[in-house]
């Protein structure tokens, strides 16, 4: 009945903070305020994780006030370093600099093997889940194929991976070697073994030298 009486709902897009945090910012804030506390039981907020959203329901004069609440927290910077174990700072950089805001939010530490970022904390978390990813121990593993050829399977992972340079291919023994975090390690085999069956198929072309293309089809 409250809300029926003199409420809009809008949806704000929060860019680069996490929405459950940022909401709950708004929320201390209302409490905290003597004139948004006396009427905060008329407000509504609540918040969609998939989408990084707020959808507040409330008076169109608080709406405002909590409109400028948004963009004065949503662009909150802060200062964090990430420390690595396994890899190289500096190679990493290459790999997550496009996850900043600019790219020259992110530095290298080369002394301390740190990656020192200065941004918003949205953007922050999403770099140390991908660094978190990448600096695991490497592990080496090999497969041998059964039914494919190692080269088909190479080009076809080439294609499905986010980094090629973490397996080859032994053409000669029909293996695949890989060297990457366990967990990479893991997705690779998982699609190693689904294209490494009796009914696959894989493209291939041939380059003839000697025979005619007529000679060509009658082998086909």
């Amino acid at each position: 009945n409250q809300l029926d009486k003199n409420a809009v709902t809008r949806i704000f897009k929060i860019r680069f903070q996490k929405a459950s945090e940022l909401a709950s910012q708004i929320s201390a804030f209302l409490n905290s305020s003597g004139d948004a506390k006396s009427s905060n039981s008329s407000s509504q907020i609540v918040v969609s994780e998939p989408t990084n959203q707020i959808i507040i329901t409330t008076s169109p004069s608080k709406l405002n006030y909590i409109a400028g609440l948004i963009e004065e927290l949503d662009n909150k910077v802060i200062t964090t370093t990430i420390s690595l174990k396994h890899l190289k700072a500096s190679e990493v950089l290459a790999q997550v600099v496009n996850l900043a805001g600019k790219p020259e939010n992110i530095t290298v530490d080369s002394q301390g093997n740190k990656l020192v970022i200065h941004d918003n904390t949205y953007n922050i978390e999403q770099i140390q889940k991908v660094v978190r990813d990448l600096d695991e121990a490497l592990v080496t593993k090999v497969f041998t194929l059964e039914y494919a050829m190692a080269e088909d399977i190479e080009t076809v992972l080439s294609t499905l991976v986010t980094n090629p340079a973490a397996f080859r291919a032994e053409t000669r023994t029909n293996q695949i070697i890989i060297r990457d975090g366990a967990s990479q390690v893991a997705r690779i085999e998982s699609i190693i073994k689904k294209l490494d069956r009796e009914d696959a198929y894989f493209t291939r072309t041939y380059n003839l030298k000697y025979a005619s293309r007529s000679e060509e089809r009658r082998v086909g």
